[in-house]
């Protein structure tokens, strides 16, 4: 072929045909470079394919990821319900002396009282696509959000769990049970057979027939109580994360479905930078007002207008949505305005979100008022603030 296009060259040069050689000569480049472009095109192609088939895989891992999630919380939000019901009917067990003590139904609740579980997450798709970089291989920003929210969200869990939950949780246990309960007997008689048997006595369950007015059973129960209270608070956690996991699960599959995932939910990140730094005129430009009070994705969790201009510390953009008629009191996951201002120490924004009509004992779906958060985040100068405005912990509003 190169031999083709000289042969022809010469002989237009032979021929003394000048022009007719310059022009096909420029034909000839016009040609290559045409020839080049298509070959980078092809290669765009193939790397545009390579992409989304490595997107498509990781999305595929990441749902497989979410099933184990959504089987291994509900499996935990069950057994969290027979738990609650295990340690009332030891509590009750005090009072109620229809409760046989020896029965093996109040003996398992004894044994299942003891168990703990937890919730370790199956993150290994997502972690691996985030120390990869490709996670940006993601090409729907609002699902690329909304995966960054779901695991930062299941992390947070996992943190909690084993910093705060579990050490609280299991000391509580051990001085409940291993000074009253003859774990001895129920541990030899009911996990070993008479190979392995080592008890010393006789199952004594007379602890649970003891006087309720006695110091030894009113430490019992009160750390009975405070288990209950804090496998509460886990147990929420754990409704919540399912929740997340279902919604996220659904995004994928219509994704991968090639259906369209709700852009309503998304903020732009013009509309983001614009609440960080207060700019009014730009926030006029883009913001739809009908849309003041939606929930949208967001890196950190699910949010309105108002609170991602509380996140951002932007005061401006706080009041500027409240004057266009933002909800003071909307939630979208968990927490109202003014508990997300409490929680970063805000002042200035608890004080004009209070001015605005805030309800300072709003409780939430994890079972905070915004007092239980002060104290929960040790915000010192807001803890006095809130309870000169008569503001309250669940506990009080309970027992009101």
């Amino acid at each position: 072929m190169i031999k083709f296009f000289r042969k022809i060259r010469q002989n237009l040069l032979s021929q003394g045909k000048t022009g007719r050689y310059f022009k096909y000569a420029i034909g000839e480049i016009i040609l290559v470079v045409i020839g080049i472009l298509i070959a980078l095109q092809i290669n765009t192609w193939k790397d545009t394919a390579k992409n989304k088939e490595v997107e498509l895989s990781y999305l595929e891992g990441i749902r497989n990821n979410l099933d184990q999630d959504i089987y291994d919380l509900n499996e935990l939000i069950g057994k969290d319900t027979l738990k609650f019901g295990m340690y009332t009917t030891l509590l009750r067990s005090f009072t109620d002396k229809n409760i046989n003590k020896y029965s093996g139904g109040f003996i398992y609740a004894i044994g299942q009282s003891y168990v703990t579980h937890t919730f370790n997450g199956n993150s290994i798709v997502f972690e691996d696509m985030k120390s990869s970089g490709k996670i940006n291989f993601v090409q729907s920003d609002v699902l690329r959000f909304s995966i960054l929210e779901y695991y930062n969200e299941s992390q947070k869990n996992i943190r909690y769990q084993n910093e705060q939950y579990l050490d609280e949780f299991n000391e509580l246990k051990r001085n409940a049970f291993h000074d009253n309960i003859d774990l001895n007997s129920l541990i030899e008689d009911f996990m070993f057979d008479k190979r392995w048997n080592a008890s010393l006595d006789q199952l004594d369950l007379s602890f649970f027939d003891a006087d309720i007015n006695s110091d030894k059973v009113k430490k019992f129960a009160n750390r009975l109580s405070v288990m209950k209270v804090l496998l509460q608070n886990n147990h929420r956690n754990n409704l919540d994360l399912v929740f997340k996991a279902e919604r996220l699960r659904e995004k994928i599959t219509k994704y991968i479905s090639k259906e369209v995932i709700d852009e309503n939910t998304y903020i732009s990140k013009e509309t983001l930078t614009a609440i960080k730094n207060g700019d009014i005129a730009r926030l006029q430009q883009t913001i739809e007002i009908n849309k003041i009070n939606n929930c949208f994705e967001t890196e950190f969790e699910t949010s309105t207008y108002l609170t991602i201009a509380i996140h951002e510390r932007s005061l401006k953009s706080l009041k500027f949505f409240i004057a266009q008629g933002a909800d003071v009191e909307k939630v979208c996951e968990n927490k109202t305005p003014l508990m997300y201002a409490v929680k970063y120490g805000l002042m200035e924004m608890i004080e004009y979100l209070i001015e605005q009509g805030a309800n300072v004992n709003f409780v939430s779906v994890k079972g905070k008022t915004a007092l239980d958060y002060a104290i929960q985040y040790e915000q010192e100068n807001i803890i006095p603030y809130l309870q000169k405005l008569n503001a309250k912990q669940v506990i009080t509003l309970e027992n009101d």
